[in-house]
């Protein structure tokens, strides 16, 4: 009977880290990578906003030698329509089911602006659709640096996780009340009980310490297609994140299982003594 009733409790220690294992990971993901603030916050890094910015620098250059409109003049738009908070309206677009590519009619116009603001302030004379034929260009390179493209894949991964996480959580949460309950009436001794509770919890975060060490160290996930190639960049470091705050969460997870369990062999210990005590009186 006590060989059943391990084996059970086993099980059911199993169950009750799974479910605390599916629960932290469904939470930090529904704090990080579907989540629209962390996005802004951990993929419009420094690093990233100064690469755009170079890239538009070349593209730039490259179309003055078309031109002969200087670069710095559509470099301008980096004062006007800074690449950080056009990254920021993309990444709002995109949550949002907008267009997030930072290309418009509108900044086609505004790159004509400036382009024939140029001409006629040094007198160069210009032919109009020539000069809206390079303001388009301008706007594409600006959208093809700056935007989002190739991420109808991803926007179609978050809504369904989105809609997925909800139930999942739900199930696991379940899981692991009936895993405590069951638990409960498997042991009238608390401490025995309690025992199995804190393994489970402690497997639980063992197991996301374990599984966020193996996916950072092998860069599961950050091999994202989108485009332009340094959102990639920016993109796996959101990832790495993520990585990085389940696993502290999940050593959190791992202490609170390893004092529990301190707790719980202590009462053990305690209870034995109490019963040893017990029988030695009646033996008297």
């Amino acid at each position: 009977m006590k060989i059943t009733r391990r084996i059970i409790s086993t099980m059911l220690a199993i169950v009750i880290a799974f479910s605390v294992f599916t629960m932290a990971l469904s939470a930090v993901f529904s704090f990080t990578l579907i989540d629209q603030d962390y996005l802004t916050k951990h993929f419009i890094t420094d690093s990233v906003v100064s690469e755009c910015e170079k890239q538009l620098d070349l593209e730039f250059s490259a179309l003055e030698k078309k031109s002969s409109i200087p670069a710095k003049v559509f470099m301008t738009v980096l004062a006007d329509m800074p690449v950080r908070q056009t990254m920021t309206a993309s990444i709002d677009n995109f949550y949002n089911g907008h267009d997030a590519t930072a290309y418009s009619v509108d900044r086609a116009d505004y790159f004509y602006k400036i382009c024939t603001e140029y001409l006629n302030a040094n007198n160069i004379a210009f032919e109009e659709q020539n000069v809206r034929n390079v303001a388009d260009e301008a706007a594409h390179i600006y959208s093809n640096c700056v935007g989002f493209h190739n991420i109808g894949y991803l926007r179609l991964y978050i809504e369904e996780t989105s809609a997925t996480i909800v139930s999942v959580t739900s199930v696991a949460l379940v899981l692991a009340v009936a895993g405590v309950i069951l638990i409960n009436i498997l042991y009238g001794d608390r401490a025995q009980g309690f025992k199995y509770l804190t393994s489970g919890v402690l497997g639980a975060g063992a197991g996301g310490v374990l599984v966020s060490i193996i996916a950072f160290a092998t860069g599961v996930g950050t091999n994202i297609d989108m485009s332009p190639y340094i959102y990639k960049q920016g993109m796996a470091h959101c990832v790495d994140m993520f990585y990085l705050f389940f696993g502290l969460i999940s050593f959190a997870i791992t202490c609170v299982g390893v004092g529990g369990l301190l707790i719980s062999f202590r009462f053990i210990k305690i209870d034995k003594i109490f019963r040893f005590v017990i029988i030695k009186k009646k033996g008297f």
